[in-house]
């Protein structure tokens, strides 16, 4: 249903208490736009737990937030879908140390022990799982991916990878197709794969189930709960100039959104020359964003490119409020 419409009213006023045949009059009719604002609490039922991962596998040992667990509908049993690279990890409440766990004896139960970080040996995407109750865990490679040939690496991979949403507990990705087929499959690998035969909107593992789709830019969200999902056309913000790898005339380097974070579009690391850049949508300047000012709002004045100097930087753009949206580069 639509969020805006119009509320029409006008004021009685009567003498008394507005007995039968006592005075009245009626002031003209107003019109009132209204918007009732949207829902933007989680709707699935899924939190954000008070535990985390850390170490170099994670996040440099704190130096930014720990990768969130969420709850599941098992009580005491929390999940994270994480990406790692090859070093330790353990794990902690609420960013902070004391009464960390971790595995010193390598037995899948946590311990307090010393000496018992978690080595993970080769970087990648896992699903980790913990059961609170008895503080058994696993952690097992895991995630799901586009791929196809209407897909940025066609039939071979390497896949484009779905990231979790816990408030929707979905999972999604923003991705440029072309014409041509896609399907969902598990690890880069055909052990799991779905497609869509009976086009019904819900994935299945039928003969001839390619999904064909045509040029554009989307937006895929798959419920694994129920086999549902839905691939709609959507804006994907990119980064294009004189500084970027593509030059002034792209393609853009795209931004992965922050689907936790309605609005929040981040690429974790680029390489850029000494030259100027600017933000816009779907490679076109239909819409696109400098910074004039140079106080972290992006803006669309005139002669506003962002200037910047020879470096590895990690770009994030915030559009949760678009009347003025941010950006920061560090």
């Amino acid at each position: 249903m639509p969020n805006t419409g119009v509320l029409y009213f006008r004021v009685r006023a009567y003498v008394g208490d507005g007995a039968e045949n006592a005075p009245e009059s009626f002031s003209e009719v107003t019109a009132l736009n209204v918007v009732l604002p949207e829902d933007t609490g989680a709707g699935s039922g899924i939190e954000m737990s008070s535990w985390g991962i850390v170490g170099s596998a994670a996040n440099d040992w704190g130096a930014t937030p720990d990768i969130p667990f969420y709850t599941t509908e098992t009580p005491d049993v929390i999940v994270s879908y994480a990406n790692l690279i090859a070093g330790e990890i353990k794990f902690r409440e609420n960013n902070t140390w004391g009464g960390d766990l971790g595995d010193a004896t390598l037995d899948g139960i946590l311990d307090a022990d010393p000496d018992n970080n978690i080595v993970i040996a080769e970087a990648g995407s896992y699903k980790v799982t913990i059961n609170l109750s008895d503080n058994s865990y696993t952690i097992e490679e895991y995630f799901w991916g586009i791929v196809g040939s209407a897909a940025p690496n066609g039939w071979d991979g390497p896949n484009v990878k779905l990231a979790y949403d816990y408030n929707t507990d979905t999972f999604k990705a923003v991705v440029q197709l072309i014409d041509g087929e896609m399907k969902v499959r598990m690890n880069d690998k055909w052990d799991t794969s779905y497609g869509d035969g009976n086009l019904d909107g819900v994935l299945d593992t039928d003969a001839d189930n390619n999904i064909a789709v045509t040029a554009g830019y989307y937006l895929l969200t798959v419920n694994f709960n129920t086999l549902e999902y839905t691939l709609e056309e959507t804006t994907i913000w990119g980064l294009v100039g004189s500084a970027t790898p593509n030059g002034w005339d792209g393609p853009d380097t795209k931004f992965t959104p922050d689907f936790a974070n309605p609005g929040v579009w981040t690429i974790d690391s680029i390489d850029l020359v000494d030259g100027e850049i600017k933000v816009r949508a779907n490679d076109a300047w239909d819409t696109s964003y400098g910074d004039l000012e140079s106080d972290g709002i992006l803006d669309t004045e005139n002669d506003n490119n962002i200037s910047v100097v020879a470096g590895t930087y990690k770009v994030t753009i915030d559009f949760s409020d678009e009347a003025s949206p941010t950006i920061v580069i560090e």
